[in-house]
């Protein structure tokens, strides 16, 4: 098992112009079109936005007043035989996703891993976003690896790895300045990727920094590096 925070293979990574466009990828080949996706009620306005867009349905279950993190419970308390579950690790913290996943496997449940907001966490040695169907990955701003465009997805079955590619490359293809900005996400991915495989905090604290810059303001990153 590969224990590298970042353990993907970046091009088995399909990179997109932001996170919800890896994140309908992954929907479009995992389920039904139309299919219902069941998601934690605070998670980022546009993907509700952009699924319902799209023909999704969308329904959502509690998280944890304290740590915003959804429980087993809420989302079992939820669910009314939805397609899809977003599970999102948020605030660089992991869910409990092991009960997650068997709880969505046993329901035939397509399992979205998002760790839009924890790429590189881990738990219990295992790097978050290999548990589920499908993990999507953003680096826009205030992301931890901040290039200020573009998002990936990682999907584990080969065949809908394939199909998902095979959709993308009919999309409408980037213009120059965003083929710019996706070499930027693939240089910064490797960076990262090089990094998390030596332990070493420095390289990403660099990959990070205009993410943090962008958060707190560079008084308080000095403070803090």
């Amino acid at each position: 098992m590969n224990t590298s925070p970042f353990p993907w293979r970046i091009e088995d990574l399909a990179i997109s112009d932001r996170g919800t466009s890896a994140l309908l990828l992954a929907l479009m080949v995992g389920i039904p079109a139309g299919g219902t996706v069941l998601m934690p009620a605070n998670i980022c306005e546009i993907v509700p936005l952009a699924l319902t867009g799209q023909g999704y349905r969308v329904r959502f279950h509690d998280v944890d007043p304290v740590s915003g993190l959804a429980r087993l419970a809420d989302i079992a308390g939820a669910y009314r035989n939805d397609d899809a579950l977003i599970a999102v690790h948020n605030f660089g913290r992991a869910l409990e996703i092991e009960a997650i996943t068997g709880w969505a496997k046993s329901r035939s449940v397509f399992l979205v891993e998002d760790i839009c907001n924890a790429i590189g966490a881990t738990r219990q040695g295992r790097p978050l976003g290999q548990n589920g169907d499908a993990s999507i990955m953003s680096f826009s701003h205030a992301k931890i690896v901040d290039v200020g465009f573009g998002g990936a997805v990682w999907i584990a079955d080969g065949a809908l790895r394939v199909r998902a590619a095979d959709i993308l490359a009919s999309w409408p293809p980037f213009d120059d300045p965003a083929k710019v900005r996706a070499a930027e996400v693939l240089e910064a991915l490797r960076r990262f990727q090089a990094a998390a495989g030596r332990r070493d905090p420095a390289p990403v604290v660099d990959v990070i920094r205009s993410g943090l810059n962008f958060r707190l303001g560079q008084a308080e990153i000095t403070g803090i590096a």
